[in-house]
């Protein structure tokens, strides 16, 4: 953990390795498995964040490779309609 800096991102599986469940026995075995319930469920939903992440990436990417194409249809179709004017 000496290693990190406040602005390193840490890789997810380190973050998974690290906080594993334990096997625990003790009184409170109910509470226990409530609170592992709930990290395996967070390890699931920041899965889930993740992989949206990237899908939003790829779309936000698809969508500005389509502007990009959109505004060079319009800048040529602009040039031939002035080329067309001058005739």
């Amino acid at each position: 953990m000496g290693d990190e800096t406040p602005n390193k991102i840490i890789p997810f599986e380190s973050l998974k390795r690290r906080s594993l469940p334990k096997v625990y026995t003790s009184p409170h075995d109910d509470l226990v498995n409530l609170l592992l319930d709930y990290q395996q469920q967070c390890h699931e939903l920041f899965d889930l964040c993740i992989t949206s992440r990237v899908l939003l990436v790829e779309y936000r990417d698809r969508c500005i490779r389509l502007q990009q194409q959109v505004e060079h249809e319009r800048a040529l179709r602009r040039a031939l309609e002035s080329k067309g004017k001058r005739r």
